[in-house]
């Protein structure tokens, strides 16, 4: 496995990020607990220009990033082609920060999205039996995947803090 370095040109918060993180259980004590980490590999993803992309098999370091759409084993899940998912504190499983990347007219690189905090058995099922539950985990993954690309498609290009 080979870790792969994408340039990009902003990172910024999906205008619902907030609205996001509650439907996972993170109100906004638990943002705030958290966004001293967050704030940090943002201003990281920004001064770099770049994030690495880690897989299976590679030794991550904190501020990496992993594409969501195969599992440990391999699997491949079409509804998460598109997203990634970096863990927030290091040294820490749980929370995640789930992103995507969003092609910006003028800018030559794509910009990095927070989209939103999700847990890993909110995002990929609980290790043991629901893992090996398909169709319970096949809705698990379609759910999160309708509410992210739906925040995609109705607040494309709305940002938080468009603070370039």
């Amino acid at each position: 496995m080979a870790i792969q370095r994408k340039s990009i040109s902003w990172v910024d918060f999906r205008l619902k990020f907030e609205d996001s993180c509650r439907a996972y259980g993170f109100n906004a004590d638990k943002i705030d607990a958290l966004s001293t980490d967050i704030f940090e590999l943002v201003a990281k993803w920004r001064a770099d220009g770049f994030v690495d992309i880690y897989e299976n098999g590679d030794k991550p370091a904190h501020g990496m990033i992993k594409s969501s759409r195969k599992d440990a084993s391999g699997r491949i899940y079409e509804c998460y082609t598109e997203f990634y998912h970096s863990r927030i504190t290091p040294g820490a499983d749980d929370p995640l920060l789930l992103l995507t990347f969003e092609n910006v007219a003028d800018d030559p690189f794509p910009w990095l999205v927070l989209e939103s905090i999700i847990k890993h058995d909110q995002y990929f099922g609980r290790k043991g039996k629901a893992k090996r539950m398909v169709n319970h985990l096949n809705a698990l993954r379609e759910a999160v995947a309708r509410r992210i690309n739906y925040a995609r498609k109705k607040f494309k290009m709305m940002f938080i803090k468009n603070l370039k």
